[in-house]
């Protein structure tokens, strides 16, 4: 797990050296997201569905990942509560603590640690969570503690509209069934653009004018998102009697560090953006430790 993470971080720094040269404008980052999101993170699905067998473990990943998603977003807003925020950092505060960053980071470091074969267990934490609810619990939170609005009319229209989901419904559609080699070789060449160009797109996306800001509500979240997050998994996982590699695999998940997916909303809805960004870097930085942590007493 050790090299694994040190080869993420290589990938990161990477895409900070090329923004800090010059050789990719940080504005372009969207590009390239658009390219994952559109393109290999699609085909990376529909291939972990489609060469899946469904089966009782599997099913209840949905129900732990709900869970633990909701047990952060209470405990965060409890926080909040307690110690009277303003709404626009309660918000940015909320978001960044319950939701991870489990297909940019979480599919990469799945494939790396328990490999593609696996990486469905992954592809079922996200979607059935941290996609379908980021996309839309998440925007709801987000406009009820900011300045903008949001319709149910829009967050289903964001959800539509997200080509990963329709990568895990044609896998579903089509699961097990024979298809073209050169479709599958087609899907498989797409895929491998996922986990470079997901590290080198953090690299670009990160802000490291956002440390030293807001510190000890980032460290707060931090501690929400990378300790209570997995404790809140692994008491779930007991009581659901989810072993091997499907707890392992919701375990690496939970522990992900914040979604990268926050800081849109935290500009959007006009919430502390400063607070987003370094939660997000800080969650980033400590995952390097935290994770290689968790797994080994795993």
């Amino acid at each position: 797990m050790g090299t694994i993470m040190a080869a993420a971080v290589l990938l990161i720094l990477l895409g900070m050296g090329m923004a800090k040269l010059g050789v990719i404008r940080r504005q372009d980052v969207q590009v390239l997201n658009t390219l994952i999101i559109t393109v290999g993170m699609p085909s990376l699905i529909f291939l972990a569905v489609w060469r899946s067998e469904l089966n009782t473990e599997l099913l209840k990943i949905p129900i732990l990942a709900i869970m633990t998603v909701f047990g952060c977003l209470s405990i965060a807003f409890a926080v909040t509560r307690l110690i009277r925020s303003n709404p626009a950092t309660a918000g940015a505060f909320i978001i960044a603590s319950g939701f991870g960053n489990t297909a940019f980071l979480g599919f990469p470091l799945v494939i790396s640690v328990f490999g593609a074969e696996n990486l469905v267990y992954a592809v079922f934490y996200d979607q059935f969570s941290t996609g379908l609810i980021g996309l839309s619990l998440g925007a709801g939170i987000a406009a009820a503690f900011g300045k903008g609005r949001t319709t149910v009319k829009e967050i289903l229209g964001n959800i539509v509209r997200f080509p990963p989901v329709w990568g895990l419904i044609l896998g579903f559609l089509v699961q097990g069934a024979p298809l073209p080699e050169f479709l599958v070789k087609t899907l498989e060449y797409l895929s491998s653009l996922v986990v470079p160009l997901v590290m080198i797109s953090l690299g670009l996306s990160l802000r490291t004018d956002a440390l030293g800001k807001s510190l000890p509500l980032a460290f707060c979240a931090a501690g929400i998102k990378l300790i209570i997050s997995p404790l809140i998994l692994v008491i779930l996982a007991r009581a659901f009697n989810v072993t091997g590699i499907p707890f392992q695999v919701s375990l690496l998940e939970a522990a992900m560090p914040s979604m990268m997916m926050t800081l849109s909303y935290a500009i959007r809805y006009e919430l502390d953006v400063e607070l987003t960004a370094s939660i997000i870097l800080i969650t980033l930085l400590l995952s390097t430790i935290t994770l290689p942590l968790i797994l080994s007493f795993i």
